[in-house]
């Protein structure tokens, strides 16, 4: 039987005072014994302080833990306390059942706006929501046509601004000027003055409403998008407008449908299945990007860094170079994508939501994003956003829960119940001292005196993971034998679980072999059969593989400690001492293998290695004739101060920090530069090579080159022409330059697609060209006029071919198919070329890919194309795997397309392809010799 509990005289109340830091007295009231320190949190919550995060300590030790009043009171009935205030992590919600809130984040809802009553919750259904966490406002609009301006510190209405005449689909702020404009599903927009509450414009810009907003808040310029056209906007006067086709739906395109740069004067915006690029003080539309198999939800703009990523119903998160309009990556999800939010700084991160699952993208040393799920939300989800600095995010869900969630971890920490099952309208979060909530979710316990292996394994086996990376808190790769105390680590720290991606498939356009980097840092090599034994003997010191650089015959395997293990053949950079009988007598690199520290990334061509350092200096090996050599003094003298290496097939060419060039290998072959040349080659910003010339493009857009002149080494011909080059492109022997007005300029050999002359009238709108070994394939984009009904423009691309007719030059026969196309691959004679329906178009040698007949009826809802010297694979979005090309490749073979299922990428050498599937296994066919056969 339970007994009451009764007081004994011990427990009489407690006298608790609680002092600032500056000893300023807060709060000094009795408490009951039993009650908890949250008790008092909670009595200074009532004094004005709750949007502050209130830490208290006692005796310069913080009281993290709610616990009995009693327990902290050693003796007497006095509790002293010390009150430290800290800017709360703060979070807005808004809800369709009338409610506005104020959230910290640590799961309270601190404070409830306008639901005093049915009538005020009727009037507040929010639709949109904007917050300044600096001054503590916020302003919102609703679905009963009315905008209000709060002050979030005391919770009431500032001003009530009444002028719309339908539901308010969102709103744009610029706090520091008090300056602010909403729009609505009337097609009304109204610019606001916040001080005074009055209209400054008003505007009746779209029938059908108004979708999108961008404001230049300095000069008073706007730009609206709606259902019927988009509109610019100077003080309230229209100044352009541009009619809108093809358009399935644009409703999911609030807040998400227009990019503005008022700086360069360019607008981005999506609607239907492509993102479009238009000049703001003319109208001109300059790209339009298509890739999108249905309709775009959103997209996001980096001016900065000229680069935009969109995402739709599809489930493809695209990447794009807004000054060529290629496309640059493809990050698939399972489901349609509904929001992304991107991290541009260093190598892009982008968090996107698709349905209930968030995917985290980012680099892993892979050469391309690796997606990570993360899985918690029962429903579809709203939006998230991230505090990427301190890598935690907030997203909300229709499961009526906010999740905080830690992305180093990929889990979430935190989460929020909220009784109403309907968003109204976007959270807005300050997630300024998210850092100080836990991200743990395992606990182990292991002796001091075991190693960080040994952890690792523990850890692999709690959490059932075949392989695990580990840092520190601060970042720190932990690995090795040492012992946890020698580490650093100490009882109590908290370390990080990285769970490694798929494997990773590498090899040289022209190798004769792959090599497969494995989850757990392993590696596997496989093709030319010499080459696989001795690989044999370096495989044991083949571990945490970080990435890999092929020449044609040899591998250099970079590691987690910074070391670099090479295998292959001596003179194809198989080997630290390669010599000819040339060589003889001159000295060794002294110590090469020590120097190779620091590394940012190694180059390749046919047989050498170049590495650059992070101090600016090149370290090469390899075959001596193709400038893996640098013995002589001069030329070591040379290579420091580098910023990049490009290769030809048999030499080097770096980009030095102030804008100069050096080269070195062949001296036929590019390796050599003429004085005159020499003093040419300033300012330069990027290279091209051919098989055996180089072509620079300078900071100004004029191109110099050099090398072979029978590969495009000379251009004396066109030079005239080289002016405003935006892009090189380039076959074997020959060389394509694309100017900033669109049009192309070529030079080399004629029968290699040196001259364009015969198709340079066709030769404009041009944003990106493709070679075969011996012709180019050119994607253009024209614009029809139509002005017959108002100002209204018509997209298409088309290709255009020149050079070499058995290596894919003349594409007559295929011309009126060649239409929207929005990718093209070549094989040595062939060229495949992918619509923006998913269907592929081939031409050019039938015995090399340019006849796909065979399997034309399985070529549809593509998504992208790839190649060797011989044959195609096209990866559809089911992730099967389509081939054709050369019969010696097995193109055909059922047994091979049974396993072309599930397939994440596919990559190539020169004459095989390999395929990785989704659950880590390859797939592999094409010539034995270079790869086309994996023993299982």
């Amino acid at each position: 039987m339970s007994r009451e509990r009764s007081r004994t005289p011990a427990q009489e109340a407690i006298l608790v005072r609680v002092c600032s830091i500056s000893g300023c007295c807060v709060l000094e009231r009795h408490f009951d014994p039993l009650q908890s320190l949250e008790a008092v949190k909670s009595a200074l919550r009532e004094q004005e302080l709750n949007l502050l995060q209130l830490r208290l300590f006692q005796d310069a030790k913080e009281l993290k833990e709610d616990c009995c009043l009693q327990a902290l009171c050693e003796r007497g009935a006095r509790l002293q306390l010390t009150l430290v205030k800290v800017t709360a992590a703060l979070a807005v919600t808004a809800h369709y059942n009338g409610s506005l809130q104020l959230w910290d984040l640590d799961g309270r809802c601190l404070r409830t706006m306008g639901s005093s009553g049915p009538g005020e919750a009727k009037e507040l259904q929010v639709t949109g929501l904007e917050v300044d966490w600096s001054t503590r406002r916020a302003l919102t609009g609703d679905l009963y046509h009315e905008v209000r301006l709060w002050n979030l510190e005391e919770g009431r209405c500032v001003h009530r601004m009444p002028g719309h005449g339908d539901m308010i689909r969102g709103v744009a702020v610029d706090w520091s000027k008090d300056l602010a404009v909403t729009h609505d599903a009337a097609g009304v927009w109204i610019c606001w003055d916040l001080q005074s509450g009055e209209q400054m414009y008003q505007r009746l810009a779209h029938q059908g409403g108004v979708h999108d907003v961008e404001a230049d808040w300095e000069r008073l310029r706007f730009v609206t998008m709606g259902g019927d056209a988009i509109k610019t906007w100077v003080k309230g006067q229209e100044l352009w407008s541009h009619s809108l086709h093809g358009i399935s739906s644009l409703e999911h395109l609030v807040d998400c449908g227009l990019e503005a740069d008022w700086d360069t004067d360019r607008l981005a915006a999506c609607w239907s299945m492509a993102v479009h690029l238009w000049n703001l003080a003319t109208g001109q539309l300059l790209w339009v990007f298509r890739h999108h198999l249905d309709d775009i939800s959103g997209f996001c703009v980096n001016w900065e860094k000229q680069q935009s990523a969109s995402w739709g119903e599809d489930g493809l998160l695209l990447l794009w170079d807004l000054e060529t309009g290629k496309l640059l990556e493809k990050m698939p999800h399972q489901q349609a994508i509904t929001e992304t939010t991107c991290h541009w700084e260093g190598s892009l991160r982008c968090l996107s939501s698709s349905e209930s699952v968030l995917w985290l993208w980012q680099d892993e040393g892979a050469g391309h994003r690796v997606g990570h799920m993360l899985t918690g939300h029962r429903d579809h989800i709203c939006k998230a956003e991230a505090c990427w600095d301190q890598d935690r995010a907030l997203s909300w869900s229709d499961d009526a829960t906010l999740r905080l969630w830690d992305l180093r971890l990929a889990l979430s920490v935190v989460y929020f119940l909220y009784l109403s099952v309907r968003w109204g309208c976007t959270p807005e979060c300050d997630l300024g001292i998210v850092c100080l909530l836990s991200g743990e979710v395992l606990t182990t316990s292991i002796d001091a005196g075991v190693s960080i292996e040994d952890l690792r394994f523990e850890i692999q086996r709690q959490i059932g993971s075949a392989y695990v990376h580990l840092t520190s808190g601060d970042g720190v790769k932990l690995r090795g034998a040492i012992p946890l105390s020698e580490a650093g680590l100490k009882d109590g720290d908290q370390i990080y679980v990285v769970v490694p991606g798929h494997v990773r498939v590498k090899a040289h356009k022209f190798g004769m072999g792959f090599a497969a980097i494995k989850p757990d840092g392993s590696v596997q090599v496989w093709g030319f059969p010499h080459y696989c034994t001795l690989f044999t003997k370096t495989k044991e010191k083949l571990k945490d593989v970080q990435e890999v650089f092929c020449t044609e015959t040899a591998f250099a395997f970079l590691l987690g400690d910074g070391k670099v293990i090479i295998t292959g053949d001596d003179f194809g950079g198989g080997s630290f001492t390669c010599r000819d009988m040339n060589d003889i007598g001159r000295p060794d690199q002294m110590n090469l293998e020590e120097q190779l520290v620091d590394l940012v990334t190694i180059e390749a061509n046919s047989a050498a290695f170049a590495a650059l350092r992070a101090d600016g200096k090149v370290i090469g090996w390899g075959n001596p004739r193709s400038g893996g050599g640098l013995y002589s003094d001069s030329l070591q003298s040379e290579l420091v101060g580098i910023r990049k290496v490009f290769a030809s097939k048999d030499a080097f060419a770096a980009i030095k920090e102030d804008g100069s060039v050096v080269c070195w290998g062949d001296p036929d072959g590019g390796g050599h530069i003429t004085p005159k040349v020499k003093s040419q080659l300033q300012g330069v910003k990027h290279i091209v090579a051919s098989v055996s010339a180089f072509a620079a493009i300078r900071q100004d857009g004029e191109v110099v080159t050099w090398g072979d002149p029978d590969a495009g080494g000379n251009s004396e011909i066109v030079q005239a022409k080289l002016r405003k080059v935006k892009r090189v492109y380039t076959s074997k022997f020959a060389f394509a330059a694309v100017r900033e007005d669109g049009t192309v300029v070529t030079w080399g050999p004629a029968e290699h697609g040196g001259d364009s002359s015969s198709v340079e009238s066709n030769l404009t709108g041009v944003h990106h060209i493709e070679a075969s070994k011996s012709a180019f394939a050119a994607i253009s984009v024209q614009a029809n006029v139509d002005a017959s009904k108002g100002v209204q423009v018509q997209l298409r691309s088309r290709v255009v071919t020149w050079g070499d007719p058995m290596h894919g030059g003349d594409s007559n026969a295929v011309s009126d198919r060649l239409i929207d196309v929005i990718e093209i691959r070549a094989t040595k004679h062939a060229f495949a070329a992918l619509r923006s329906d998913g269907q592929v178009v081939v031409w050019g040698h039938p015995v090399y890919g340019g006849d796909a007949s065979a399997v034309q009826d399985q070529l549809v809802k593509v998504e992208t194309l790839y190649s060797s010297q011989s044959s195609f694979a096209a990866l559809r979005s089911d992730g099967r795997v389509v081939t054709w090309g050369h019969q010696d490749d097995m193109c055909d073979d059922p047994d091979l397309q049974k396993r072309l299922v599930d397939v994440e990428y596919v990559s190539a050498s020169k004459l095989a392809l390999a395929a990785v599937r989704k659950d880590g296994t390859i797939v592999t066919w094409g010539s034995p010799d270079h790869g086309g056969h994996l023993e299982e």
